[in-house]
């Protein structure tokens, strides 16, 4: 039912051996499978923040979006609840946009 929704997240884990690659993976995946969803409106979320040290995550969280060339993905941990609310917010954005591209 992936063809429903409205934005695509693409979750990658902060310990990610290769973010870079494992998003480009994914994607390219999804435009293997069906063109159409490539081209849909996407976010990328950076997850499991808490395995890092909270001094050292927003130097990490630099490092791994510069690493999948994505400056605006979203950094989270939902085991300590990081960076939700923000992420929700984002989230609905695109998918009012997405709503008023269709109307």
């Amino acid at each position: 039912h992936i063809e429903r929704n409205a934005v695509l997240l693409f979750v990658i884990p902060v310990d990610s051996e290769d973010p870079g690659l494992q998003l480009e993976t994914l994607r390219r995946e999804l435009a293997l499978f069906d063109a159409a969803l490539a081209e849909k409106p996407s976010l990328v979320v950076v997850t499991k923040l808490d395995l890092v040290a909270p001094e050292e995550r927003e130097e990490t969280l630099a490092a791994v979006r510069a690493a999948m060339g994505e400056p605006e993905a979203t950094g989270i941990s939902s085991v300590a609840r990081l960076g939700l609310d923000g992420l929700k917010e984002r989230l609905w954005q695109h998918i009012q946009a997405a709503s008023t591209e269709d109307a």
